[in-house]
């Protein structure tokens, strides 16, 4: 969803959902595995996302951008991610 309240300013607004029903994971490093949702342990997972960016434009040669998003995975927790330009 878009909001622009003035032609200087415009706000995004967004969500995903992602849901992998037939996942099989193995990951390691040096010291072994440390994942391993192989074969009869494989599992499906869910990752929710929400996010907002918001844009100014005060002066024709000046434009500046920030954002969030929080994402939340159902394997290992949240992660959130901010920027801006």
């Amino acid at each position: 969803m878009v909001l622009a309240p003035t032609e200087m300013y415009r706000i995004t607004v967004g969500a995903e959902g992602q849901l992998h029903y037939e996942v099989e994971q193995r990951a390691a490093d040096d010291t072994g595995a440390f994942l391993d949702d192989t074969g009869g342990d494989a599992r499906p997972y869910q990752i929710g996302a929400a996010y907002l960016l918001a844009d100014a434009r005060p002066a024709p040669a000046f434009r500046a951008s920030g954002g969030v998003r929080l994402d939340a995975y159902s394997t290992f927790g949240t992660s959130l991610n901010r920027g801006s330009l």
